[in-house]
């Protein structure tokens, strides 16, 4: 009976630190297969996706063409298309909108 008094925190702990392992692993897996397993049009399609193409190492294996996580340079290139293009965008908008209020208020002042 004092034996199993003993063991009993120890085996809290140790259920404890497997759960923690077991939760602390999780979220790294599932981030890493964002890309993993996509067809290359898919893949090239997801903005943090690359396709590597199929490659024969200095060693001699060949690896097939497959599906990575884009590098972080590529994504700041991308974060930073993005902006650009916002930026372009509202550019172009603005002029189309003081467009269509003169038009408004020209076909307003001709129903007069």
């Amino acid at each position: 009976m004092q034996k199993s008094l003993v063991l009993f925190p120890v085996r809290i702990a140790l259920l404890s630190a497997a759960a923690f392992t077991a939760f602390a692993w999780q979220p790294a897996s599932a981030a890493d297969s964002v890309c993993k397993g996509l067809a290359q049009a898919d893949c090239e399609g997801n903005a943090q996706c690359r396709w590597q193409a199929a490659l024969t190492r200095k060693d001699g294996v060949q690896v097939s063409a497959h599906c990575r996580k884009g590098t972080k340079r590529m994504r700041l290139l991308l974060m930073q298309l993005r902006q650009l293009l916002r930026q372009r965008m509202h550019q172009l908008r603005q002029p189309l909108q003081h467009q269509c209020a003169a038009a408004l208020v020209a076909a307003a002042a001709s129903d007069d």
